[in-house]
């Protein structure tokens, strides 16, 4: 695939997704998601501002679903830090992070692309590009997962996201 291709592939998708809308920044909050017991809160599709679900433990309840050996509590500890690290490099909270990366595992999955949420996050926020401090998370994804449904390796996308000014990614 040429860098023409795949650039070209990238300004249709930006053009397509300038009409979606987003949801308007978050204050941030001064106390913590609430830690939630009730199963029907942490397997809603998509987690809203109002849910007061930690982000962390949602995804990890996502990861467990046919696990029953899976340390959720271990698992929920290492999504938050990777959460946490993600929030410092992107200006989405925590919560959208954890949407969009669910959403993009998702995604990948029905086309028979297989990674991890918690991966995606690990893999979009060591991308070495200045520029990429002031991209959108939300944005990031869709660029990734518009390169991997091209055929790219998931190397090749982070190479090439990498290298791509970040700036045209809102």
């Amino acid at each position: 695939m040429s860098t023409r291709t795949a650039c070209g592939g990238m300004v249709l998708l930006a053009a397509i997704l300038s009409g979606c809308g987003e949801e308007p920044q978050e204050d941030p909050v001064l106390t913590a998601p609430t830690i939630v017991t009730q199963d029907d809160e942490l397997t809603k599709d998509w987690l809203k501002r109002e849910d007061n679900v930690d982000p962390a433990q949602w995804m990890a309840e996502k990861e467990a679903a046919n696990d029953p050996a899976y340390d959720k509590e271990a698992a929920t500890a290492e999504i938050r830090e990777l959460l946490d690290r993600a929030n410092e490099n992107f200006v989405e909270s925590a919560r959208m992070i954890a949407n969009r990366a669910v959403q993009l595992q998702n995604t990948l999955a029905s086309k028979g692309i297989n990674e991890r949420a918690r991966d995606i996050i690990v893999k979009l926020n060591s991308i070495k590009n200045p520029s990429i401090q002031s991209a959108r998370f939300g944005a990031l994804c869709q660029y990734y997962s518009t390169l991997r449904e091209q055929g790219m390796s998931s190397d090749d996308a982070l190479n090439t996201l990498s290298r791509h000014d970040a700036s045209q990614m809102h």
